[in-house]
């Protein structure tokens, strides 16, 4: 089960390095930032 959950974590970090990846988790912080400011 352990092994399982690194192996999606893993590749979840590997699709997040992604340029667009990046991209959409830099508008996704923009976007929670905001919203913690209301």
């Amino acid at each position: 089960m352990r092994k399982d959950c690194l192996v999606v974590r893993s590749r979840f970090d590997i699709d997040v390095n992604d340029q667009h990846s990046r991209d959409l988790r830099s508008v996704l912080a923009r976007y929670i930032r905001h919203a913690r400011r209301v």
